[in-house]
């Protein structure tokens, strides 16, 4: 029975192998210091956290290149950090966007895809407690969602520049329920 599982597991290694994606995951309950940090990129963006919690805290972090060799690569990552004490934390997305339908305008044109812009999205912040939890994708487009409660302070703000600009910036204190939702680049 055992030697069936490690055949699997084998074949498992070899698809991951072969497919070239990559996929990281940490969960992590302490009551005394945590710092964890993660960050990946390719030619087309980055991802990249820090999370530094103390007293009871509860941190749980997946990194994932979700790409492959026909459709270019997004990265993706998801951060969930509860803590009853301080819990500092940062995030950063960048991507460089991309439009791909040209092919759809005219059938001569070449759909290598068309540079349109860059767009770049970050989260930073010191919570007393509370919990956080966070999503990032960056590729050819870049999109997230984030969520606070808790006490404390939270930077929030992201950008596209290019062809259309767009800024957005918050900072928030004190008790706090917030949610924060962007994409820029492909279609909603």
């Amino acid at each position: 029975m055992k030697g069936r599982y490690i055949i699997i597991g084998m074949a498992l290694l070899l698809v991951a192998g072969v497919a070239g994606a990559g996929y990281h995951a940490t969960t992590i309950s302490s009551n005394g210091a945590v710092m964890l940090s993660s960050a990946g990129s390719d030619e087309n963006g980055s991802v990249v956290s820090r999370v530094m919690a103390l007293d009871d805290a509860r941190i749980s972090r997946t990194i994932e290149d979700k790409g492959d060799l026909n459709s270019g690569s997004d990265l993706q990552e998801d951060l969930s950090v509860w803590g009853t004490g301080p819990v500092l934390f940062t995030g950063f997305a960048s991507a460089v966007l991309k439009s791909s339908d040209l092919r759809t305008r005219c059938a001569f044109l070449d759909d290598s895809g068309e540079r349109i812009g860059e767009a770049t999205s970050v989260i930073s912040g010191i919570l007393q407690h509370g919990e956080l939890d966070s999503s990032r994708t960056g590729g050819s487009s870049i999109s997230g969602v984030t969520a606070v409660n808790g006490s404390g302070m939270v930077y929030t703000g992201s950008q596209m520049t290019g062809n259309r600009t767009l800024r957005n910036r918050d900072f928030i204190a004190g008790n706090m329920s917030v949610k924060d939702i962007f994409r820029y680049g492909g279609k909603i």
